[in-house]
């Protein structure tokens, strides 16, 4: 079982040309410890910095993916419909690109625009320190930048599911 997951997590392509929607590998994971995210300093492919402290008094969904990555790109259009649900909401998404250079994450880009930032992390240092160890991984931050979820492999973002889980997170109205 922890082999098949894995795998999915993983992106193995062998798989990718059967699967026409993302599947829901695992559970959303609670921190509830709610550890600091790790620092970083990464730049999007406009060439601006991004900072964690630059998110703070907002939700912020870190995804980790990489080009390669079935499940992450197939995940991709929905995070894009869940940001237009939220779009009122103190929430933000960077998509940090595990791994991979900007050459690689242009292509991509240029092929499926986003309206959210797409971060290049050609070293995996930034993926390294927040422990990431399959793809797609995503970490939800609350407005002090603690991480409060971990969700391991390919989500349905505007699903009901995850809808709840955004909605927990976010600061009550004021």
């Amino acid at each position: 079982m922890q082999r098949r997951d894995l795998l999915v997590a993983m992106g193995m392509s062998a798989f990718a040309p059967l699967a026409s929607a993302v599947t829901v590998t695992s559970p959303v994971e609670t921190l509830g410890d709610r550890p600091p995210m790790p620092d970083f300093e990464l730049i999007d492919l406009d060439g601006k910095v991004h900072r964690p402290e630059d998110y703070r008094g907002r939700v912020l969904v870190v995804n980790f993916w990489a080009t390669w990555c079935p499940p992450c790109r197939a995940e991709m259009p929905s995070m894009e419909r869940m940001m237009e649900t939220w779009k009122h909401a103190p929430l933000s998404l960077i998509a940090i690109a595990m791994g991979q250079n900007e050459k690689q994450v242009r292509r991509f880009a240029d092929e499926n625009p986003l309206s959210f930032p797409l971060l290049p992390d050609p070293d995996g240092k930034v993926s390294e320190a927040f422990g990431v160890d399959g793809l797609p991984t995503t970490y939800i931050a609350n407005e002090l930048g603690n991480l409060a979820f971990k969700v391991t492999g390919g989500r349905e973002w505007d699903s009901d599911r995850m809808t709840r889980t955004i909605s927990l997170i976010l600061p009550p109205k004021k």
